[in-house]
């Protein structure tokens, strides 16, 4: 059985997952520090690290999120891998990099 989130860690996450993906298009990850993305995402040092150690416990999260969202989850829809599983995959890349 799947543990039931707090809809307020949710939000949180996701605010500070949302802000490292659009600070990290705009200037890169090694270019942006943990205060612009708490400050981006609305939130304080403390609460951020209350979810993550470091700036790349956050990177590490949001990759394996984004991976499995955009990559794994097309892919496992998919009964055989055929010339439409190989469409699928190609633009869950193109999603993913876009998204």
């Amino acid at each position: 059985m799947k543990k039931r989130v707090d809809p307020r860690i949710a939000r949180t996450t996701k605010m500070i997952m949302k802000s490292l993906r659009k600070l990290g298009r705009e200037r890169g990850l090694d270019a942006i520090t943990i205060k612009e993305i708490t400050e981006a995402a609305q939130v304080n040092r403390t609460t951020f690290y209350y979810h993550y150690r470091d700036k790349n416990d956050v990177i590490e999260k949001t990759l394996l999120e984004d991976f499995e969202i955009y990559l794994l989850s097309p892919i496992m829809a998919c009964e055989k891998i055929n010339e439409e599983t190989l469409r699928i995959i190609y633009f869950a890349f193109i999603n993913l990099h876009y998204s």
